[in-house]
Parts: C-alpha cells; sequence; structure tokens
C-alpha cells in the first residue's frame, strides 16, 4: 500500500491509473492496490474515497472496463490504511473504526454472518477496544488493538439436531487469540494463509497454514490454530510475510527467513523451504 508523496506522473504509470484526471491523481495520499493490479481503492487530500474496479475480485479480472466511482460509505471517515484479502478489503480509521467488503464465505468481514457486501460496512469491536492495525490474509481479516490484543473471526458449524438437512447452525465468532501471559503484540503480518505477530519484547510468534515451513515453528501439522514461538530469534524490530514465507529484521542488523525460498534469492543454491529461520548475509547491516 502506497502512503505519502509521491509525483502524480510517477502514479499515471501504473495502468490501473493511467486512465485518472491529473487534478485527481495529485490528491491522492492513500492508495491500494488489489486484485492483481485489477482494481484499486484510495484517498484524496480532501478526505474523499474513490474506488476501480470491483471489491468482488475473482470478477475484476475478467477484463471489464474499469470505472471510477466514489465511495460514499468512506468519505470523511479519516481511513488511515486499506488492506485486501483474495476476495474482501478493509480499511481502518484514524480513529480505530473498521469497515469492510468483499466476499465473506468464511466470514472475513466480520458481519457475523457470510453474506457477502458490495459496501462498506463498521465492523463491531469488543468494547473497551480499540483498532491500531488491520491486516488480511487470503480469507480472513485480524484486528491488533492499542492494548496489545488480537483479534480474528472463525467459521465454524454448531450441530443444533441430530437428524435432518438443517442440523447444524453456521457460525462466525470474533475470537482473542491465546498469547503467553505477559506477552503484548505490537505488530502484525499475515501471508497467503499464515499469520505471523511481533511481540514489545521482540519474539515472534506464528500461526494458521504451515505450508513450506512459512511459520517457522517444529510442528508436524498442517495447521496451526493458536500462536505458536518462534524459536531462533532474539530481539526482532519487524516482520513481514510473503505468500509462503516469513522474514524478520533483528535489532542487530540481520535479516532471517523461513517458508518457500522459491525465487528469492540466488544463492540458496536450489534449496526451496527452510521450516526454521536462516540468516540472509547479503542484506546484513555492517556496524563495524
Amino acid at each position: 500500500m502506497y502512503a505519502g508523496t509521491i509525483l502524480s506522473r510517477q502514479l499515471s504509470n501504473w495502468d490501473i491509473l493511467c486512465k485518472l484526471d491529473l487534478s485527481l491523481l495529485e490528491q491522492i495520499v492513500i492508495l491500494k492496490v488489489f486484485g492483481f493490479g485489477t482494481g484499486a481503492i484510495f484517498v484524496t487530500s480532501r478526505d474523499d474515497v474513490f474506488k476501480i474496479g470491483d471489491y468482488f475480485l475473482d470478477d475484476v479480472t475478467k477484463n471489464k472496463a474499469l470505472s471510477v466511482s466514489q465511495v460514499e460509505e468512506l468519505c470523511g471517515k479519516k481511513v488511515i490504511k486499506f488492506d485486501s484479502g483474495h476476495s474482501h478489503l478493509v480499511a481502518l480509521t484514524k480513529d480505530g473504526h473498521v469497515f469492510t467488503c468483499g466476499r465473506n464465505f468464511r466470514g472475513q468481514l466480520g458481519t457475523g454472518d457470510t453474506i457477502d457486501r458490495s459496501e462498506f460496512l463498521t465492523v463491531k469491536i469488543p468494547e473497551g477496544e480499540n483498532v491500531a492495525d488491520v491486516v488480511c490474509s487470503s480469507n480472513s481479516t485480524v484486528l491488533l488493538t492499542r492494548s496489545g490484543k488480537v483479534f480474528t473471526w472463525i467459521h465454524s458449524y454448531k450441530q443444533i439436531s441430530k437428524g435432518g438437512p438443517n442440523r447444524f447452525k453456521e457460525l462466525v465468532l470474533l475470537i482473542c487469540l491465546d498469547f503467553p501471559d505477559g506477552v503484548t503484540i505490537s505488530t502484525l503480518a499475515c501471508g497467503s494463509d499464515h499469520m505471523a505477530a511481533l511481540s514489545k519484547t521482540g519474539q515472534v510468534y506464528a500461526w494458521g497454514c504451515n505450508y513450506h515451513g512459512c511459520l517457522g515453528v517444529k510442528s508436524h501439522l498442517a495447521i496451526l490454530q493458536k500462536p505458536k514461538l518462534v524459536l531462533g530469534l532474539n530481539r526482532v524490530t519487524k516482520i513481514a510475510c510473503g505468500m509462503y514465507y516469513t522474514v524478520v529484521l533483528t535489532s542487530g542488523g540481520k535479516v532471517r527467513l523461513w517458508g518457500s525460498l522459491w525465487g528469492l534469492m540466488p544463492h540458496f543454491s536450489g534449496r526451496t523451504v527452510a521450516t526454521s529461520p536462516i540468516q540472509i548475509k547479503e542484506l546484513q547491516r555492517d556496524h563495524s
């Protein structure tokens, strides 16, 4: 996501933005491109919000004519961040409010159901909490509150009768993820189907699908429902996730990586997977 100052002529070189009027390009202060470059949503200096393309990202890729339209439900709301999954969008405001729209088959919109939404709706969050950050994996949304708690929605079913076609009731529940006592989370990151969290003391926790060892934890399970500490790391200051990998920066300037290594760095000599953190010496800071 772009947020900051950039020359309007640079933005006009982007295919998704090339047909925008220069006067509108010059006003962009926050920009999120989604759907593999086939859709975009942005905030202007006047606090207006516009979209290009469709929130239903599966439909955007069918070479439809992309039109620019105003997102009235977000205008004037002081949006400070957008994030997107495979087919849903999330907006976070300066006041800590969360808005979502798009596909909702796993309850990722946080509306308490699995109904798709074409317009942004406000998400209810626990009383007394204020959201500081939002991140999305392909089909989930994760919230970080100012108190350091992490929330997400889970999709499940509850048995309501022993027989019949409607014996299960669909449930979408907001849960607070369980971290060890005394751990306060400061940063979140999401890959395709895995999540990582950085604590204020520099520890990294991971959960979700463990494709290609992207969780960096020793487990025979393909999926971890609860966050687990990634061992072998000291004083991590920043984290980020790619589709199937996780990368961190330590206070000593070391970059460590785990998960799928395919196409990332040439010096891995054919190695395609790292199930625990490995150091990338070429990116290490020189503190001499």
